[in-house]
């Protein structure tokens, strides 16, 4: 089925990157509802997901090492996850939190 939808550009990796790999995997997940590409198989859906990300992002995906020898499109979404979104470190949070004074 042929579909006008433009499929979301490429992820920026500057700035807020967390923000930005949620605005492109929402746009993403929307892109695939409204081309009715979201039942399909998981290597049609890989393929859009590392066509749309950009070349920068396609280098980063060649680093990922998977578990599984077919590899699913929601391990790929994951990798990103992790790639993406950074892991808190709740203790040094915490300092940074109770070690603020107020200003006048």
């Amino acid at each position: 089925m042929a579909t006008n939808l433009t499929p979301p550009g490429p992820l920026r990796l500057v700035g807020n990157v967390e923000a930005n790999w949620n605005r492109f995997k929402e746009l993403l997940e929307q892109y695939l509802a409204g081309s009715d590409l979201d039942g399909k198989a998981d290597k049609v859906k890989t393929g859009i997901l590392l066509s749309s990300l950009g070349e920068e992002c396609f280098e980063i995906y060649r680093s990922f090492v998977f578990t599984n020898d077919p590899v699913t499109y929601n391990d790929v979404l994951k990798k990103f996850e992790e790639y993406c979104i950074p892991k808190k470190n709740i203790l040094y949070e915490r300092h940074m939190f109770f070690s603020r004074t107020q200003q006048q």
